[in-house]
């Protein structure tokens, strides 16, 4: 059952994935757009393996007489609170650079979207897609042309 699950949701992944790696090889690179970062805020971010605080800044731009705004990360980690704090107001008033989607510009992001990237999340899903086989095949008997119990 989970093996037709992660089949099916990797498929479609698949499909999407492919779908925007060929957006963007047709427009190569996003389009990009001089956003001003209007306000800045102290983020924390936790893993596993690691916690740190980020400055995220507000993006306004225009894209064919159309206003969006986008929240993304403006540095690098930081491992105090206080530093972030102090780096944050830095950040306000400056103009940044958005990449935008130019067939639905409100997805955005402020470093380049480039075919590569696609590829390489399309590369991930390939290998879900494959292990999803796999347990689907395993659920089978394939091999013995007998269903498991």
């Amino acid at each position: 059952m989970f093996g037709s699950v992660l089949l099916a949701f990797s498929f479609i992944g698949l499909v999407l994935g492919f779908l925007e790696v060929l957006k963007i090889r047709e427009g190569g690179q996003w389009p990009q757009a001089p956003a001003d970062i209007t306000s800045t805020w102290v983020d924390y971010r936790s893993s596993r393996s690691s916690s740190y605080f980020v400055v995220v800044g507000r993006y306004e731009y225009d894209v064919n007489g159309q206003h969006y705004v986008r929240d993304a990360d403006v540095s690098g980690r930081f491992r105090y609170r206080a530093d972030a704090e102090q780096a944050a107001p830095t950040y306000a008033g400056q103009v940044g650079t958005i990449w935008y989607d130019p067939f639905e510009p409100t997805r955005s992001q402020n470093s380049p979207i480039t075919a590569a990237l696609a590829m390489g999340v399309l590369a991930i899903t390939a290998a879900v897609l494959i292990f999803g086989l796999l347990l689907v095949h395993q659920g089978m008997g394939i091999e013995t042309g007998q269903r498991k119990k």
